[in-house]
């Protein structure tokens, strides 16, 4: 009886690992651009996607989250052919794709896929460093964590707001 019992437990042991699922490892990388102007209309941003989980939970949402200054007006992903449904909802800042056929999510790990997201750049953007924030929700069977999420750097420069002569250029200069 205590054979058979420590077996189970060393069973149990060798196998919670493959039960519990989680979304470790999912990543999001801005593939372009790496900087706006404030003011711009109609930026493209193009994101990649990857569920990394370690075991077999799937992607049932992904956000980006611009700084307050940006207006999202669209978004579309390309999966590749993998028959991806997402469903695509602008909120201010906020791009979201969520899982548009009730399914058990549309990015399985070990898979990925590119997201773009068309935002206008208000005139009063802040200059200089900026992020987004990217967020992957899981189908939230299994262990935790079910979200994985992290910032993405970027740039917002300025634009021309009256005509430069060479000596207004060489005036900042000296």
């Amino acid at each position: 009886m205590i054979k058979a019992l420590a077996a189970l437990v060393l069973l149990l042991r060798l196998t919670t690992p493959a039960i519990a699922q989680d979304m470790t490892g999912a990543t999001a990388s801005l593939e372009a651009p790496a900087g706006v102007n404030a003011g711009d209309a109609g930026a493209s941003f193009e994101f990649y996607v990857y569920n990394g989980s370690p075991d077999t939970e799937w992607t049932t949402a992904v956000v980006f989250t611009f700084p307050p200054c940006f207006t999202v007006t669209g978004g579309t992903y390309d999966d590749g052919g993998l028959g991806w449904v997402f469903t695509f909802a602008a909120a201010g800042n906020v791009a979201s794709f969520a899982d548009g056929d009730a399914g058990y999510g549309e990015i399985y790990d070990g898979d990925g896929g590119y997201f773009h997201v068309t935002v206008d750049v208000g005139g009063d953007c802040p200059l200089g460093p900026a992020a987004i924030h990217w967020m992957q929700q899981g189908d939230n069977w299994g262990g935790l964590p079910h979200v994985a999420e992290g910032d993405m750097d970027f740039m917002i420069g300025g634009t021309a707001t009256e005509s430069s002569t060479w000596s207004s250029l060489k005036a900042l200069f000296e």
